[in-house]
């Protein structure tokens, strides 16, 4: 028999040998997912030590970014070793969340969002978030009340967010120049027409504009109970109309003649801080505040909340179903809800953001320096904002309003 030319066999044997030692590479590189939601909290932490932390903000305020470059990443790698990098988010992080869920995206490159009910609305409702998991984190088990964080604007959280701040809604204005600010949004209207171009208020789906759409639909349709429930297709239709024909009437009464707005809560505290307009919102009680010590708002900026009442939710942190470190991103959602950097947060001097815990479940400590903090002749006192504070409504109302809005008056944004 004929035996092959050596060259062939030498061949043969080389491609044999590299198919063997693929084969034998591929086994040990492969390691076993671990189900996070069946270790606990002790393990997360240790398995989180010396990682790296991906951070999005759908707040991008200088003040939040501050605070979370100057405490919470410093207190997150002295205490357990962990890196944490600020990427960017905004409101946009939500879709493109949703969008990498619906094409199977299996590593994402957000660890953990920390966002307002809308964006949990959207992922919730996609199916891309991480969890259950609050309930595994010592600080949700300490100091969470569970009547106010059970649900987001309507919708269960079942354990799929943490809270991390308080949002409620204000009007911002400056009192050297508006003597009596309208505390309703008839009055608004009516001001509005007294003094054209001085008002306006972020293009939606900007947090802060969505809960101007929201806060005058139940202003001006006899309040929000009625959208408590699930989706009403014609509720809706029969309610909004009023908001719409309204908006209608103070478009070309707004800044710039109603031809742009603002595109987020920054560029409209920039018109205020400019003097370009005399009258704000902001879904940040102690913003002004902030705004007045760190030298932008003219001192003579005050916040007051419309007679209807004033719509409040909390901000919280998700982990998407597609995070690279979720036990990092426990770890870090935990540290955020801790009562030092509850405490660190609020301080307007620091970035203003109020506290989403039970703050009478704190330390007593922790709860003398957050009453002894100094919130300013810009905050209204805790039990002002405490009386007018009314639940957000369901959030397929809210979705259905910034999308209806985007369709009749986005052309100039």
């Amino acid at each position: 028999m004929k035996r092959p030319p050596l060259a062939l066999v030498l061949v043969c044997a080389l491609a044999l040998i590299c198919l063997l030692a693929a084969c034998s590479k591929e086994e040990p590189e492969k390691k076993p997912e671990v189900d996070w939601l069946r270790r606990d909290f002790p393990a997360a932490v240790e398995a989180a030590r010396e990682t790296t932390v991906r951070l999005a903000l759908e707040d991008d305020s200088e003040a939040a970014a501050h605070w979370v470059d100057t405490w919470l990443a410093p207190e997150l790698k002295r205490r357990h070793g962990i890196t944490l990098e600020r990427v960017s988010g905004g409101v946009a992080l939500a879709r493109t969340l949703a969008a990498e869920k619906a094409a199977g995206t299996s590593t994402g490159g957000v660890d953990l969002f920390w966002t307002g009910g809308a964006g949990f609305r959207d992922l919730k409702r996609a199916g891309a978030l991480f969890g259950p998991f609050s309930d595994k984190l010592p600080n949700v088990q300490a100091y969470v009340n569970r009547e106010v964080a059970a649900t987001d604007m309507g919708l269960p959280t079942e354990g799929f967010e943490v809270p991390a701040g308080w949002n409620q809604f204000v009007f911002e204005y400056d009192s050297a120049k508006v003597k009596n600010p309208p505390d309703t949004f008839a009055e608004l209207l009516d001001w509005c027409r007294g003094h054209p171009g001085r008002f306006t208020y972020p293009a939606p789906p900007d947090s802060a504009g969505s809960a101007f759409l929201r806060q005058a639909l139940c202003a001006l349709s006899g309040g929000g109970e009625q959208y408590a429930g699930p989706f009403n297709e014609g509720l809706y239709r029969d309610r909004a109309a009023l908001l719409w024909a309204y908006l209608e009437e103070l478009r070309p009464l707004l800044w710039n003649a109603g031809k742009t707005q603002p595109k987020d809560a920054a560029a409209l505290a920039a018109l205020l801080a400019r003097g370009e307009v005399d009258l704000a919102v902001s879904l940040k009680p102690l913003h002004a505040q902030h705004e007045i010590l760190a030298g932008r708002y003219k001192d003579t900026v005050r916040t007051f909340v419309p007679r209807e009442g004033s719509v409040f939710g909390l901000s919280s942190t998700l982990i998407p179903f597609n995070a690279p470190n979720k036990p990092g991103a426990m770890v870090t959602a935990d540290l955020i809800l801790s009562p030092e950097a509850q405490l660190s947060k609020f301080d307007p001097r620091v970035w203003g953001d109020f506290p989403a815990v039970d703050v009478t479940l704190l330390p007593q400590e922790t709860q003398s320096r957050i009453v002894g903090t100094k919130l300013g002749k810009a905050t209204l006192p805790f039990g002002a904002l405490g009386v007018s504070a009314v639940p957000d409504m369901a959030g397929e109302y809210g979705r259905a309003l910034d999308q209806d809005w985007v369709a009749r008056f986005a052309t100039g944004n």
